[in-house]
């Protein structure tokens, strides 16, 4: 006995051309479905490099939406004052994402890079990250993509 889900064998008929609502044609579909996809279950798919490689990629997608997804969780778990960033704290933040450094962020600004510097200790602390690496991916994940 085998479990199938029905919105395959649905497709699966579909593409058969044999898609109707009466029992005696669902079963024989369902059947036939089962048969041909025990056959394909049976079959050695050859080791292929890119194919290796795609499942990797999709799989470090996959790693890095759900750590996105874990400091999206973070900065909204934040206190509620944690995430708020003064007007002067975003922009340093915008520029900071967009890998500046402090004596660029400061020129653009018009303030020093020992300003800079200060406003990123804040930033950190507000956004209680551990590291500077956490507080720019907390960045990313808060601030709206420049485009």
């Amino acid at each position: 006995m085998r479990v199938v889900d029905p919105k395959r064998v649905r497709h699966f008929a579909k593409a058969a051309g044999r898609l109707a609502k009466n029992d005696r044609i669902d079963a024989r579909m369902i059947a036939e479905f089962g048969a041909v996809f025990a056959v394909v279950e049976q079959c050695e798919v050859p080791t292929d490099p890119a194919r290796e490689h795609l499942a990797s990629l999709v799989g470090a997608r996959q790693a890095l939406i759900e750590h996105e997804i874990g400091l999206r969780n973070q900065i909204s778990a934040a206190p509620a004052g944690a995430a708020r960033l003064s007007e002067r704290e975003r922009e340093v933040a915008e520029l900071l994402v967009l890998g500046m450094p402090y004596r660029d962020i400061g020129s653009q600004l018009f303030i020093s890079a020992k300003t800079v510097e200060h406003h990123v200790a804040r930033i950190r602390r507000r956004l209680g990250a551990e590291s500077r690496s956490e507080m720019l991916s907390m960045l990313r994940a808060m601030l709206p993509p420049h485009g």
